[in-house]
């Protein structure tokens, strides 16, 4: 696996972001939590989808409302997807950061999610 990187530079630290391997892999934001490890995730196309959580990422990393993800598309299974990656808030404001100057392909519709979940946590 190939990790595409963007770094940000603040109070003398460098901050490493993981970007979406494209075209496999894409953003996106958790809509609604279905149970077990199956939630509906809204892509960069603006369409919802079902997605899945693996299992090496079930137990580690939990995944909430409106967090920001990185999906990969199955390769077997026609509209369904693998949570790749989950971003942590401080991660989404640095993406916000960077914004099309850095990272062109992030979608208004992530952008629209990234600032309601800032409001969400003042």
């Amino acid at each position: 696996m190939s990790f595409i990187s963007a770094k940000v530079q603040t109070n003398n630290q460098e901050i490493r972001l993981r970007l979406p391997n494209r075209p496999e892999e894409e953003f996106a934001i958790v809509t609604l939590l279905t149970g077990a490890e199956y939630i509906k995730i809204m892509c960069e196309d603006g369409v919802e989808k079902s997605a899945r959580i693996p299992g090496k990422m079930r137990g580690r990393i939990y995944i909430r409302d409106n967090d920001v993800l990185i999906v990969k598309k199955r390769e077997y299974d026609e509209g369904k997807y693998d949570v790749v990656w989950r971003y942590m808030p401080f991660q989404v404001q640095k993406l916000k950061a960077l914004g099309n100057a850095v990272v062109p392909q992030i979608p208004f519709l992530i952008m629209q999610a990234i600032l309601k979940v800032e409001k969400q946590n003042g």
